[in-house]
């Protein structure tokens, strides 16, 4: 996110994760963290709270690299009205985490996005 509050082209791993912490020094740590491996390690850390409006940055940030990238528009429209479910054998909140009953939000997030693209 720049200045203005805008996404500039994509993000980095490490910068997508530091976004929750804005300003602090988590932030920065996880900017510099390598490989970005790390950086997501680093930003998931669940003894951090991120930032209030975490989720609508995120929907900002995905809504962002689509408008950004008319080819990856395209695919996500042709996905029509399927459901997207994301997996992860991990997390539970952006996916459907390890026994597939997490939140999904990515996918839901997805779905919102493709519903403006038209």
């Amino acid at each position: 996110m720049d200045a203005s509050g805008e996404f500039a082209g994509y993000l980095r791993r490490g910068e997508s994760q530091a976004q929750k912490y804005p300003g602090t020094e988590v932030a920065d740590r996880i900017r510099r963290a390598d490989p970005p491996l790390k950086a997501r390690k680093d930003g998931q850390d669940r003894s951090l709270a991120p930032r209030p409006d975490w989720e609508a940055v995120m929907r900002q940030a995905v809504a962002a690299k689509f408008d950004q990238n008319p080819d990856l528009a395209d695919r996500l429209r042709a996905t029509g009205t399927a459901e997207s479910v994301e997996d992860s054998a991990t997390d539970a909140f952006w996916y459907v985490g390890p026994d597939g009953t997490g939140q999904n939000w990515l996918g839901r997030v997805l779905m919102e996005v493709r519903a403006t693209l038209g």
